[in-house]
C-alpha cells in the first residue's frame, strides 16, 4: 500500500559505505516446518539506538561462551550466528539491526519473547520468505501478441513522446540475462566503475566493479542467471526486465512501454544452484538498488510475512529518491502481501485483455493500481533471443514501473509525488468489468496516454525539435533569493525563480527547448551570498539531451554567468564531446586521462572539481588527446569533463567521469605539488637505491625498505633531473624516528641541501642511538621555490616516501666465571627483553 510520497530527497546516504559482506539466509528455502511464510531458524533483532550497544559478529557457535551479551540465552537456543544483514544502508536503524541464525527452530517464538524481555532490545521478529509471483505456461507467443500495449494506449503515448531523458529501473529479482538481444542495449552502466580500476570500489558504494548491477546472492558483479536457466528456472527477472525496458523499435523481439527511455539496473537475488520460486537473497539485492538510488525499483515477488526491518529498508529507498513498485501476488486472496502492502510501495494487481481481474490475482483495499499481467510476452533467459508468455502480478508490476519511467522521461521535472498522482488519476475505471471488487483493484487499470496528458505537456519532452536541455537546481536555505535567466544578445529567453525558503537540498528541474546559437545562463542571488556554501550546498547544472554538462555552479556572490553554445544534436558549438573518456592512471595526487581523437577537432580542454563542490578548475587547450592533472588531493573523489573545439568554436563538455585518488588508508599527512619539468630521479640511502621518473607530485614507495641500527651512520645521495632549464632545487629529508605518524619532532629532519636540478646532493645521516626499533617512514621532498615543510602542498614540488626498519643487533657480554655469553635485545614495540645463553667450552 502506498502512503503520500515526499519529494525526492537529495541527501546522500552513502558518502562512505562499509565493504561488501556475505548475507547468510538459510540455504534450505523450501519446506519451512514451523512458520510457512518465514525462514526457520532466522530472526531479526533491533537494539535500541540509545542503548549504546554494538553486537560483535558471531560466526561460530563455539564462541558463544565469550559473547558479551545474552551469552546464556544464545547458548540455550543454540544460536550459531549474529551479524548485521544490511551494511550498505547508512542509518542508525540498520546500524542497530542484526540477524540471528539458530538451530532450535521449534522455539522461534520463545527466543523472540526472551530477547524482547532484555532492556536493550527494541524488538525481535521472524524473517519473511520472498517468492516470485508468476505462473509460466508452455505456450510460446510471438511478438504480435503484445495485446497489452494497445490496452494501456502505449501507441498513443508514443505519439506524444518517444525518446527523451534516461530513467533507471532496478529489476530486483532472481537474475537478469543482461546479454539478451532485447535487453543489452538498454542496460544501466555505473560509469565510475566502467571507467574505473578493476578490483577497486571506484565510487565508494561498497561494491567492487558493479558495472551493470550486482549479484547479491553469489556476492559478485555478474547479475546474470546460471547456465542452466530455462523458461521455468531463472527467467523471471529477465522476463520482467523485458516488460519494463526491453529494446524497442529494433526490428526484433518485444517492445516495452518505456520506449528505450529506461535503463536496467540488474539486481540478482537468487543463489545459483537453487530451484523453485523462492528468491533467497532478494532483500540484499534490494539493498543494492536502494543505496544506488534508481528512479524506480520493480519487485515482482513477495510473501505473507511482515517485517519492520524490511519496511525500514523500503523507507530508505524512497527517501533516497526511488519509487518502489511491487506485485500484489497470485493467491486469489485479499490478505495483504509484502512488500506490496508496505507503506510507500505501489501495489499492483493483474488484469486480462477484458480488463477483468485475473482469477489468480490478489486484491483488497491495500492494492493501489491494476495493470495487464495475463499472457504477457517478454524475454527469457534460456538463450539470447528467447521469448515466452507468462501470467501473474509479476508481469503487471514491471509494466507499471516501465510506464512510470516513460512518464518521468517525458517530464523530468516532475516530482515522484506528481508521477504517482498522475499514475492514479489517469487510470481507467474498471469497476463495471469487476463486479464485487469495487475499491479492491486500486485506482483502476493504467493508461499511458492519459498519464502523459496528466503531466501537462512534458515540459518539452518529446515535442522539442531543437535542443532539449535540463536545468537541475538544488536549493539552499534561502531559495527566495535565487532567480535565473537565459539571455541571447541581451534578450531574456527563459527565466525561473524565486523559490521557497527552508528547503535546503531540495532538487528541482526545468526543461528548456532552445534553437541553435550561443547563450548566457545567469544565476542571481538577491542577498549576495550565492547558493553555496554557508547556508546549504545549493547549486545548478545545465545539461543537454545527451547528458553533457553545458553550465554549472552555485558558489558566487550576486551573480554567476555561464556562456554556452548549441547546435541541435551536436551538444554545443560545432563539436560533440569526445568519446572514450577515461582515466588510465590514478595516483595519490595526480590523474592521467585520455580519450578518442575526434574527427574535425582542432584541440581539447579538460576541467575538474571535487565531488560535492560547484567550482570547476579548467585546464589549458591541447592538441593531443591525453592530459595529466597534478596537485590533486589524496583520498578524494573528483569529477572530470572534456570538450573539443572545431573551427574555433568550443563544444559542450562531456558527461562526468568520476575518479578517486589513492591514499585513504594512510595515517601520515600528504605532501605533494606540481612538477612537470623537475623531478626526483634517484634516492640512495643505506641499502635503498631507487631510480624513478616523474611522479607528478607524490609517490608512495614505502615497500622499498632498508634496515638501519640505532647509532649507525649512512650516506644519503639525492639526484634530481629535468627536461627544462637549469635551476636550483631544495632538498629536505625526514625520518619518523618515534613512529608517531608525523615528522614534526626534534631531530626527525635528517638532511637539508640545495643544488642544481641535474646534480646529486650528498650528505651523512646518523640514526639516533635511542631510536626505537620498528618499521617507520622516510620522506624525501624536493622543491624549486625553497625548502619545503613535511606536509607542504601546492607549489612546484616532488615528494617520495620510503620504508625504514630500525633494528638493534644483539649486544654480547661474556661472563668469565660461568663461561656463558648473554645476548640481550630490546624490542620497544613489545617492551620485553630476552636473554639467550650459549655455553663456551
Amino acid at each position: 500500500m502506498i502512503t503520500p510520497f515526499h519529494s525526492r530527497c537529495t541527501t546522500s546516504f552513502f558518502a562512505a559505505v562499509i565493504l561488501a559482506v556475505s548475507f547468510l539466509f538459510p540455504q534450505n528455502m523450501m519446506g519451512q516446518t514451523i512458520h510457512p511464510d518465514y525462514y526457520d531458524g532466522t530472526i531479526f533483532l533491533k537494539i535500541k539506538e540509545n542503548a549504546g550497544v554494538e553486537l560483535p559478529p558471531l560466526r561460530n557457535a563455539e564462541g558463544i561462551a565469550a559473547y558479551p551479551y545474552f551469552a546464556e540465552l544464545l547458548k540455550a537456543f543454540e544460536v550459531r550466528e549474529v551479524f548485521r544483514p544490511f551494511t550498505k544502508v547508512r542509518s542508525s536503524f540498520f546500524t542497530n539491526t542484526y540477524q540471528l541464525t539458530f538451530d532450535k527452530i521449534e522455539k522461534t517464538d520463545a527466543l523472540i519473547s526472551a530477547l524482547e524481555a532484555e532492556s536493550i532490545v527494541e524488538f525481535a521478529e521472524k524473517v519473511p520468505i520472498m517468492r516470485s509471483y508468476y505462473t509460466p505456461n508452455d505456450t510460446y507467443a510471438n511478438n504480435n501478441n503484445q495485446w497489452f500495449l494497445s490496452k494501456i494506449k502505449a501507441y498513443q503515448a508514443w505519439d506524444l513522446h518517444k525518446e527523451g531523458s534516461d530513467v533507471v529501473i532496478a529489476i530486483v529479482d532472481d537474475a537478469v540475462k543482461w546479454d539478451h538481444n532485447d535487453l543489452e542495449d538498454n542496460l544501466w552502466y555505473n560509469l565510475a566503475e566502467y571507467y574505473g580500476t578493476p578490483g577497486v570500489d571506484d565510487d565508494g558504494n561498497g561494491y567492487v566493479d558493479d558495472v551493470i548491477g550486482w549479484d547479491a546472492a553469489n556476492n559478485d558483479n555478474n547479475p546474470a542467471p546460471p547456465g542452466y536457466a530455462s523458461s521455468s528456472e531463472f527467467s523471471h527477472g529477465t522476463h520482467c526486465a523485458g516488460i519494463a525496458a526491453g529494446v524497442t523499435n529494433n526490428g526484433t523481439g518485444v517492445a516495452s512501454i518505456s520506449f528505450n527511455n529506461a535503463k536496467i539496473m540488474a539486481c540478482k537475488g537468487k543463489t545459483d544452484g537453487t530451484m523453485g520460486s523462492s528468491i533467497d537473497k532478494v532483500w540484499q539485492a534490494f539493498e543494492y538498488a536502494a543505496v544506488n538510488a534508481p528512479d524506480m525499483i520493480s519487485c515482482s515477488w513477495g510473501g505473507g510475512g511482515y517485517s519492520t526491518v524490511f519496511q525500514n529498508l523500503i523507507n530508505f529507498a524512497v527517501s533516497n529518491g526511488s519509487i518502489v513498485v511491487a506485485a500484489a501476488g497470485n493467491d486469489n486472496i485479499s490478505t495483504p502481501q509484502y512488500p506490496a502492502a508496505y507503506n510507500n510501495v505501489i501495489a499492483v494487481a493483474n488484469t486480462n485483455s477484458n480488463d477483468q481481474r485475473n482469477t489468480g490475482s490478489n486484491y483488497g483495499t491495500w492494492v493501489d493500481i491494476a495493470a495487464p499481467g495475463t499472457n504477457i510476452l517478454s524475454s527469457i533467459a534460456s538463450h539470447n533471443n528467447a521469448y515466452d508468455s507468462f501470467t501473474g502480478t509479476s508481469m503487471a508490476c514491471p509494466l507499471v514501473a516501465g510506464m512510470l519511467a516513460h512518464m518521468k522521461s517525458y517530464k523530468p521535472s516532475a516530482t515522484n509525488a506528481q508521477l504517482v498522482s498522475c499514475l492514479y488519476a489517469s487510470a481507467d475505471n474498471i469497476n463495471t468489468q469487476n463486479p464485487g471488487y469495487q475499491g479492491m483493484l486500486g485506482a483502476g487499470r493504467i493508461n499511458a496516454q492519459q498519464a502523459l496528458i496528466c503531466l501537462g505537456g512534458g515540459g518539452g519532452g518529446g515535442n522539442c525539435d531543437d535542443n532539449l536541455l535540463t536545468l537541475t537546481i538544488t536549493l539552499d536555505l534561502y531559495g527566495s533569493e535565487t532567480t535565473w535567466g537565459i539571455f541571447q544578445n541581451s534578450s531574456l529567453i527563459a527565466s525561473g525563480g524565486p523559490y521557497q525558503d527552508d528547503a535546503s537540498g531540495l532538487t528541482l528541474q526545468e526543461n528548456l527547448c532552445l534553437p541553435n546559437g550561443c547563450y548566457d545562463l545567469v544565476f542571481f542571488d538577491e542577498y549576495g551570498d550565492g547558493m553555496c556554501c554557508e547556508y546549504g550546498n545549493g547549486g545548478y547544472v545545465l545539461k543537454n539531451e545527451n547528458g553533457n554538462t553545458l553550465a554549472s555552479g552555485g558558489e558566487f556572490l550576486n551573480e554567476q554567468v555561464n556562456e554556452f553554445c548549441l547546435n541541435a544534436g551536436g551538444g554545443g558549438g560545432n563539436c560533440s564531446a569526445p568519446a572514450g573518456f577515461h582515466a588510465f592512471d590514478v595516483g595519490y595526487s595526480f590523474v592521467r586521462l585520455d580519450w578518442d581523437n575526434l574527427s574535425g577537432a582542432d584541440k581539447y580542454q579538460t576541467r575538474h572539481r571535487k565531488v560535492g563542490t560547484s567550482t570547476w578548475t579548467e585546464g589549458s587547450w591541447f592538441t593531443n588527446s591525453a592530459v595529466n592533472w597534478a596537485n590533486m588531493t589524496p583520498c578524494t573523489q573528483y569529477e572530470f569533463q572534456v570538450r573539443s573545439e572545431c573551427n574555433g568554436q568550443p563544444g559542450s563538455f562531456s558527461s562526468s567521469l568520476l575518479v578517486n585518488t589513492l591514499g585513504c588508508d594512510d595515517d601520515y599527512c600528504y605532501s605533494y605539488g606540481l612538477t612537470w619539468d623537475d623531478w626526483i630521479a634517484r634516492v640512495q640511502f643505506a641499502d635503498i637505491d631507487h631510480e624513478t621518473g616523474k611522479d607528478y607530485g607524490y609517490a608512495n614507495y614505502t615497500h622499498v625498505m632498508t634496515t638501519v641500527e640505532p647509532g649507525s651512520t649512512h650516506v644519503i645521495r639525492l639526484t634530481a633531473d629535468t627536461d627544462d632549464n637549469s635551476q636550483t632545487v631544495y632538498w629536505r629529508v625526514w625520518i619518523d624516528f618515534n613512529q608517531d605518524n608525523d615528522f614534526n619532532d626534534p631531530g626527525e629532519q635528517i638532511f637539508q641541501h640545495n643544488g642544481n636540478n641535474t646534480s646529486t646532493s650528498l650528505g651523512g645521516v646518523t640514526i639516533p642511538a635511542n631510536a626505537p626499533t620498528g618499521t617507520t617512514r622516510m620522506r624525501v621532498s624536493m622543491d624549486i621555490n625553497g625548502y619545503p615543510t613535511p606536509c607542504a602542498t601546492g607549489s612546484y614540488r616532488a615528494v617520495e616516501d620510503y620504508g625504514i626498519i630500525i633494528s638493534q643487533n644483539p649486544t654480547l657480554t661474556i661472563s668469565p666465571s660461568s663461561k656463558t655469553v648473554t645476548a640481550t635485545t630490546t624490542s620497544t614495540s613489545f617492551a620485553v627483553s630476552s636473554n639467550v645463553n650459549w655455553n663456551i667450552g
